[in-house]
C-alpha cells in the first residue's frame, strides 16, 4: 500500500511552508504501511489508528527513533474524534473487508476525518481528497454494499482491477510481477471530485486522475451491474496509466 501512494501521490520538492501531506491509517494493525511510507515519502504526516489499544501499544514499538511524522492512536470504526474531523487529505486501509469489517462504520468514519476538497488549494493540488482500500478477497455483494453506503456519505467508490494500480514502472507501464488472485483496490472521492474527472478535469490530479478517469471508462465499458461478477483480470485491458499522452 506505501508503494501505491507513492505512485500516485508524487512528492515534488515541498513549496516554502508547505505543509506536509496528512494521512491516516484505519485498521493498521502494527503499523508496518504506516512507518514504511513515512520513511519512503519525507513530507508525509500520518496517523496510524487500530482499534484494539493493545495492538496500538505493539505498532508504537516500530516508530523509528525520533521520528515526528508519525502517531498511534486507539479508533474504533464508526467514531471520530472531532479533533480529527475533516484533517486527512488520504485515508487508507489494507485488505480489512477480508475480516468481515462492518463497512457502513469504517466508510463513516472515513468519511469524517477526510477533508473537504479545495480545488484551489496550493498544498499538494494534485492529490485529491481521498479513501484507499485494497482487497485480496471480497464475498459476492461486496463492491455493491461498499457502492451504496460510500454514496450515502457523499461519495464514489470507484473500483480498480488488480495490476492497474500497485506494479508500476517508473515510465508507468504495469508490471507482471506481483499481480496475484484476484487483488484490488477501491478509491472513494467526493462526488465533486467524481464530477470534475468527468468533465475533463482529470488532469489536474496527475496518476491519480488517470485511474479515475480509467474507473469512469470501466463502468461505461463493463456496466454497473457487470463489473462486479466480471473477471478482475480480463478487465485490466481498459486500463493504461502509460505517462504518454
Amino acid at each position: 500500500m506505501a508503494l501505491l501512494l507513492l505512485h500516485l501521490f508524487p512528492q515534488p520538492p515541498p513549496l516554502p511552508n508547505a505543509e506536509p501531506l496528512s494521512v491516516c491509517e484505519l485498521g493498521a494493525g502494527l503499523g508496518t504501511t504506516s512507518v514504511l511510507l513515512t520513511k519512503l515519502a519525507p513530507i508525509v504526516r500520518v496517523l496510524c489508528t487500530d482499534g484494539m489499544q493493545e495492538i496500538v501499544g505493539r505498532a508504537k514499538l516500530t516508530r523509528p527513533r525520533g521520528a515526528a511524522d508519525i502517531a498511534f492512536e486507539t479508533l474504533c470504526f464508526g467514531s471520530c474524534p472531532a479533533e480529527h474531523e475533516g484533517r486527512f487529505r488520504i485515508i487508507f486501509c489494507v485488505e480489512l473487508t477480508y475480516y468481515s469489517v462492518p463497512i457502513a462504520d469504517l466508510i463513516a468514519t472515513a468519511t469524517h476525518l477526510l477533508e473537504e476538497p479545495a480545488p484551489n488549494t496550493t498544498n499538494h493540488p494534485t492529490c485529491p481528497p481521498m479513501v484507499v482500500m485494497t482487497h485480496v478477497f471480497r464475498v459476492p455483494g461486496q463492491q455493491r454494499q461498499l457502492h451504496e453506503i460510500a454514496t450515502e456519505h457523499g461519495l464514489v467508490a470507484v473500483d480498480v482491477p488488480p495490476g492497474a494500480y500497485g506494479c508500476l514502472h517508473e515510465d508507468g507501464v504495469v508490471a507482471e510481477e506481483g499481480i496475484s488472485g484476484n487483488a484490488s483496490c477501491n478509491f472513494l472521492v467526493p462526488a465533486a471530485v467524481w464530477e470534475e474527472v468527468g468533465r475533463g478535469g482529470s488532469a489536474q490530479y496527475g496518476r491519480v486522475g488517470r485511474v479515475l478517469a480509467e474507473g469512469r471508462r470501466l463502468i461505461e465499458v463493463v456496466g454497473e451491474q457487470e463489473r462486479e461478477e466480471a473477471d478482475p483480470m480480463a478487465m485490466l485491458g481498459a486500463f493504461d496509466l502509460s505517462d504518454e499522452e
